[in-house]
């Protein structure tokens, strides 16, 4: 009823006296004249898209300037918008346009928010350029990701089986937690991984590999991108801690096992020559970056163990923590010295803000215990706070037998970042809460 009085409204207002359309009649008789009904679309947007290019969503719409506005078209326009999947909400309007001739047109659209990269398995025989050529003429919504609804990745399996000549499956598969994708692949059951065979290894034993690979390999689909990964993330670290940096892993090849439903997959090593460690530095400590390199416990000429520069970084924010910097961070540089097989280490270091000690309070003690723990407490306010002595402390009061009955000990560490002091709770006897007392 509202666009019904709206369109009674355009007539009546904007066109003033309605154009004038002759009609037969008598000879010289006066000619009658008809007010059409029906107006033109004189403007068409598309409003509210942060992903799909205006052009490209009217052209999506089946309606175009010049068309008679009809709402039942605008219906139509708003469904083919719903059933292609790239909105999660699509409403329109339309009023007068500013040029009195017609109406202005515009749909409000909300992409929808999961829209996943596709990904083609190597194992289709086709040519992935040619075929995504071929979506983009046929959508003019294709962008190199799509909505992830089952509605669209079937639409979009469809155009790949149709542009690809082959048949086709599709489904969302991840690499892990935050990347998932759509997967086209070949219809059929997908080859899994039955075991992992190596060729060229001697610095690791194939035992070694294959106990490390097997754990995250067999069972799983074969596709060699993905295994690749594996062998990067798995095998890759086992060769670094014996100083081969450049290992590299070449041809990978498959073939069925005669045992069981799946594939042997064999693995060409180049493992490389082993690397020492040359130069260890340390930057963005200030004073302390000599003593940190030194505290990292790493010495030029030793094999180029890559998890013992991890544990070296590690002793680094422990070396920093004890001086204040609870919230330390840092990242490993290495320069690999191809001519002379050594690795330099640079470890730069994001120090954070130096805390101090605040309070201590105690749960768990009658007032002798509590007595003798703060006198045994070395930590006083507005030192460099500790974060590693807490722990110390109770450790070594259970060592040295200070209570009796004593069975469960804990400390808390709350940090104030406005003022940059931390306070610590220890507990003592968390579930008993008997009342402990000093040794005589």
């Amino acid at each position: 009823m509202v666009r019904l009085l709206l369109a009674l409204a355009l007539v009546a207002t904007l066109f003033g006296q309605a154009p004038r359309k002759k009609s037969a009649g008598k000879k010289g008789a006066p000619a009658t004249v008809e007010a059409p009904t029906r107006f033109p679309i004189e403007t068409l947007r598309v409003t509210g898209s942060k992903l799909y290019p205006e052009p490209a969503i009217v052209k999506m719409l089946g309606v175009k300037v010049g068309d008679l506005l009809d709402e039942k078209a605008l219906d139509l326009a708003q469904q083919n918008l719903s059933a292609h999947g790239a909105f999660s909400g699509i409403a329109y309007r339309y009023q007068p346009s500013p040029s009195g001739k017609g109406y202005a047109v515009t749909f409000e659209v909300t992409d929808t928010e999961q829209v996943l990269p596709m990904r083609f398995d190597e194992r289709l025989k086709f040519d992935e350029k040619a075929v995504r050529q071929k979506l983009d003429t046929l959508d003019p919504l294709f962008r190199d990701k799509i909505p992830g609804t089952q509605a669209v990745i079937e639409r979009y399996r469809a155009a790949v089986e149709q542009a690809g000549g082959q048949p086709v499956q599709a489904k969302v598969s991840a690499d892990g937690p935050d990347e998932l994708y759509v997967l086209f692949y070949p219809k059929g059951a997908p080859p899994v991984i039955a075991g992992t065979f190596f060729k060229g290894n001697s610095a690791v034993a194939t035992a070694d590999l294959q106990n490390t690979l097997n754990g995250v390999a067999v069972g799983v689909e074969y596709r060699e991108k993905g295994f690749r990964e594996l062998l990067e993330n798995s095998l890759r670290p086992l060769y670094e801690a014996r100083g081969r940096i450049g290992v590299k892993f070449l041809a990978v090849e498959t073939v069925a096992d005669p045992n069981v439903k799946g594939l042997r997959v064999t693995t060409t090593i180049e493992e490389g020559p082993s690397y020492s460690f040359g130069d260890v530095g340390v930057t963005g400590a200030g004073g302390f970056d000599r003593e940190l390199a030194k505290a990292a416990g790493i010495r030029s000429g030793d094999v180029a163990n890559m998890l013992s520069a991890q544990a070296a970084q590690e002793k680094i924010h422990l070396a920093m923590k004890r001086n204040g910097h609870m919230n330390v961070s840092s990242k490993i540089s290495r320069q690999v010295i191809e001519e002379k097989r050594i690795v330099n280490l640079l470890f730069t270091v994001a120090p954070g803000p130096k805390y101090t000690f605040g309070k201590l309070f105690l749960k768990g003690l009658d007032i002798h215990g509590e007595h003798e723990i703060r006198r045994l407490w070395n930590m006083k306010p507005a030192q460099p706070f500790n974060a590693e002595y807490p722990d110390y402390f109770l450790n070594r009061i259970r060592e040295d037998g200070l209570f009796d009955n004593l069975e469960t000990t804990r400390s808390e560490i709350k940090p104030d970042h406005q003022n940059l002091t931390a306070d610590v709770t220890l507990i003592f006897n968390e579930k008993r809460r008997e009342l402990l007392k000093p040794k005589q």
